[in-house]
C-alpha cells in the first residue's frame, strides 16, 4: 500500500511540475498606437514669402511672386501689370526684344449688376464660344469665377479670375502668354485672394 501512495504522490508531482513548466507568465498588451505619424509637418506654404496687393477700397488682397514686379500701366480696364522679372516669352521684334509674358488687373464696373458670363459679355465683348474652362465658386460669400478665353487678336489663352465685389462691381485678374510654368504661378495667385473686411 505504502508503494501506491508513494506512486501516487509521485505521478501527482509530476504532472504539478509539469504543469507548472508549461504556465508563461502573461505579458501586459501592448498600448494601441496610432497609425498617424506623430509630429507630422504640414507642407510649408511657399506663397509665405510672397509680396502681398491690397486694395484698401474694395477691402481684398492677394500674394504675387517676390521675383515679380507690380508696375501701372496707362489702361482703363486693367490699371495694374504684373511681370516676371525673368521673363521667357520673349521674342525680336523689329530690332527690339519685347516680352509678352504678364498678368494684368482692376476693378471692373457693373453699372448693369450683371453676373458670370453675361458680365464678361458686356464688359469686354467676349462671346460664350471664346471662354471654357468657366468655373464659379464663392470667396467669402462673394461670387468668383475662373476661365480662359481665347484672345481674338491671335486664339492665344487668357488665364483669368473675376471676383464679384460687395457693390457688385467686378476685380478681375489674367494672365497672357504665360509658359506652362508661369500659368502654374498665376493659379497659385488667385488661390491667394481673400476679402479682409
Amino acid at each position: 500500500m505504502a508503494i501506491i501512495i508513494l506512486g501516487a504522490a509521485g505521478c501527482g508531482a509530476y504532472f504539478y511540475l509539469a504543469a507548472k513548466k508549461s504556465q508563461v507568465p502573461q505579458k501586459a498588451a501592448p498600448e494601441a498606437t496610432s497609425s498617424q505619424p506623430q509630429g507630422q509637418k504640414q507642407p510649408a506654404d511657399e506663397t509665405a514669402a510672397w509680396k502681398v496687393y491690397s486694395d484698401k477700397k474694395y477691402g481684398f488682397q492677394f500674394k504675387y511672386p517676390a521675383d515679380w514686379s507690380l508696375e501701372t500701366q496707362d489702361n482703363e480696364a486693367f490699371p495694374y501689370l504684373l511681370q516676371p522679372n525673368k521673363q521667357e516669352n520673349c521674342a525680336k521684334k523689329g530690332g527690339e526684344v519685347t516680352c509678352d509674358d504678364s498678368a494684368f488687373f482692376g476693378a471692373q464696373n457693373n453699372e448693369k449688376k450683371l453676373e458670370g458670363l453675361a458680365f464678361l459679355e458686356d464688359k469686354f465683348g467676349w462671346q460664350e464660344d471664346s471662354i471654357k474652362d468657366f468655373k464659379e465658386r464663392q470667396i467669402n460669400g462673394q461670387t468668383a469665377f475662373n476661365f480662359t478665353h481665347l484672345s481674338e487678336f491671335d486664339a492665344s489663352e487668357e488665364n483669368s479670375l473675376c471676383v464679384q465685389l460687395p457693390d457688385s462691381n467686378f476685380f478681375c485678374l489674367g494672365g497672357a502668354y504665360l509658359t506652362p510654368s508661369e500659368k502654374e504661378i498665376l493659379q497659385k495667385i488667385f488661390s491667394t485672394f481673400k476679402f479682409t473686411k
